[in-house]
């Protein structure tokens, strides 16, 4: 497969040739996280910073926390495709 979007794509079309006796042998190159947003404990908001874009602009960015074993949604994922 060229690309791990065609690759997952292929498998959820070919997900009815599938059964106990025929598994598809996937690899996992690299877990996917869910995003999980840093919160502010006054008012409840998640919490923004201010990013300086190409032209100059200033936009407000959500700050992201650090992924954790909890935030992996790999296996879920793919057990959804198939």
């Amino acid at each position: 497969m060229k690309t791990r979007p065609e690759e997952l794509s292929v498998i959820e079309d070919m997900n009815q040739h599938f059964s106990d006796e025929i598994i598809p042998l996937i690899e996992i190159i690299a877990d996917k996280h869910k995003k999980v947003y840093k919160i502010n404990s006054e008012t409840g908001e998640i919490e923004t910073k201010p990013k300086r874009i190409k032209g100059g602009k200033i936009i407000n960015k959500k700050v992201l926390l650090p992924p954790t074993e909890n935030d992996i949604v790999t296996l879920k994922d793919l057990d959804k495709r198939l």
